[in-house]
């Protein structure tokens, strides 16, 4: 499905547990701003997650780590895309309203 089509358009990765407050935060900012999301803490490793993320065709993954949460960003993993790109969380709340807003397709 496209982004703005898609049941699951974000799946959040933290990478372990300690970083599930930092996923639980991301996943309210996300959700009050009206964008489908889900956060995946199970047991699997983070491999695993990744993996079952694309394989559902998930528009953005985020994964969330220590990195992370000492910059306040998100690395974002597009459908598609072979590496991740960090964003600030509302710089890429606002692209990926936009994407949706224009029912990108990509």
């Amino acid at each position: 499905f496209p982004l703005w089509l898609s049941p699951v358009q974000v799946k959040i990765l933290p990478i372990s547990e300690k970083f599930k407050d930092y996923a639980d935060k991301v996943y309210k900012e996300i959700s009050d701003a009206g964008i489908r999301v889900e956060v995946d803490d199970s047991a699997e490793s983070l491999g695993k997650r990744i993996r079952t993320a694309k394989m559902e065709k998930t528009p953005f993954i985020l994964v969330l780590g220590e990195k992370e949460v000492e910059a306040g960003t998100v690395t974002v993993e597009m459908r598609g895309a072979e590496k991740g790109v960090a964003y600030a969380l509302s710089d890429f709340i606002k692209n990926a309203l936009s994407d949706i807003e224009k029912k990108a397709i990509w």
